[in-house]
């Protein structure tokens, strides 16, 4: 959650874990070229500890893991301060939806959106600021499926639609999204009708 000093440390020390093995194993001037590498892979090395892995500066991983957790409090406390009762994940996790327009001069602040602080992060599930969408479908039921997605449907700020389901989205709530035409007629607030040219 956006407000656990757990979720912080953790991420960052396992941050921290990584990148140290990727510097010890390619040195730092091809160690950009490997930062894409899964953390599912340090999640295996970390829980296999093989020897070929281990940075070669510590004598077990053990220390290792000591070295990244204090590397870690001490980036904390210089981005955060050193009150640990005020450290919390959302401080530096923010989700910015950032629209092509609003950076354009004169016109741009109406398409932007405040970042705001990110329960989860690009490894937890379903929390992370990527989730495109959430479709939940009830297979025995189809009207009981529910659908949200990030924002809204219109890219128009002037639209209600503009950011009509970011709410929902950030408290993982997706609306219903009924199947059956009859029970779609009953819930629906609008109806956009789109007809060929002639």
């Amino acid at each position: 959650m956006a407000d656990s000093r757990a979720m912080l440390i953790v991420a960052l020390m396992r941050r921290t874990f990584a990148s140290t093995i990727i510097q010890s194993a390619f040195g730092p001037d091809l160690a950009q070229q490997y930062s894409w590498i899964s953390y599912l892979f340090f999640d295996e090395v970390i829980q296999r500890q093989p020897a070929q892995w281990q940075p070669k500066e510590y004598k077990s991983y053990s220390e290792f893991i000591l070295a990244c957790y204090r590397q870690t409090i001490e980036e904390i406390k210089k981005r955060l301060g050193q009150d640990e009762s005020k450290w919390k994940w959302g401080d530096l996790s923010k989700v910015q939806f950032a629209h092509p327009l609003s950076q354009a001069p004169v016109i741009g602040s109406q398409f932007t959106i405040p970042a705001f602080p990110q329960n989860g992060s690009g490894s937890t599930v379903n929390n992370g600021s990527n989730v495109s969408m959430r479709f939940i479908a009830d297979l025995s039921a189809w009207d009981n499926s529910r659908l949200g997605i990030p924002l809204g449907e219109s890219g128009d700020p002037r639209s209600p639609h503009w950011k009509d389901q970011l709410d929902d989205w950030r408290s993982v709530t997706p609306a219903p999204f009924p199947f059956n035409q009859k029970t779609v007629e009953g819930v629906s607030k609008q109806k956009l009708l789109l007809k060929p040219a002639r």
